[in-house]
């Protein structure tokens, strides 16, 4: 998460560099407005425990990388040579134990859990709802998502971001249930 890196930075402006899991795009979130999204989640968070964890990970990422680039500026062509060898040597010795005699399938069910809800009631499918409470988000739909609402997100930003949001409690046996469905399927 990119955080402001001067303090007094302008506290009306510090949102315009932060980034977290929260302002990230994901399926269903192309036309969000990432702009707005960025300053509630700030606005929100900018005090927290959550927050301040968040930057000193990323001073140690920004610290890292500048060891990174500096090694990297002091590599020269023999070096990268030897180096590019060894590693297309370690490539071809693991695509030759490759076992290419099974396939599998991953099945991508996005928002799985808001879908089985929506099977279950579908007045939810055109309203803002997310799987969860004002904790923690499991899920959201795709109604939700035009407004900023991501899974692994806490409910209480979802809230900022979509007032009007429904929350409905988790059902695991309607999830196995559903997931068995699909198994079934396949």
């Amino acid at each position: 998460a990119a955080v402001p890196e001067n303090e007094n930075e302008n506290e009306n402006e510090g949102w315009r560099t932060y980034e977290s899991v929260f302002t990230n795009r994901k399926a269903g979130m192309n036309d969000v407005d990432r702009d707005k999204i960025k300053k509630i989640v700030y606005e929100a968070s900018k005090d927290s425990a959550h927050f301040k964890n968040e930057k000193r990970k990323e001073e140690q990422v920004q610290k890292r990388l500048a060891l990174l680039r500096a090694k990297a500026k002091d590599i020269i062509p023999q070096q990268l040579e030897g180096l590019q060898a060894k590693a297309r040597a370690r490539i071809a010795e693991l695509e030759a134990t490759r076992d290419l005699s099974r396939t599998w399938l991953h099945v991508d069910m996005d928002a799985f859990y808001a879908a089985c809800h929506i099977l279950e009631n579908p007045s939810l499918k055109d309203i803002p709802m997310a799987v969860g409470g004002m904790g923690m988000i499991s899920t959201a739909n795709y109604e939700a998502r035009k407004y900023g609402v991501r899974s692994a997100m806490p409910g209480f930003l979802a809230v900022k971001l979509c007032p009007h949001l429904k929350f409905v409690k988790s059902n695991f046996q309607l999830y196995k249930q559903k997931a068995k469905e699909v198994r079934d399927v396949l």
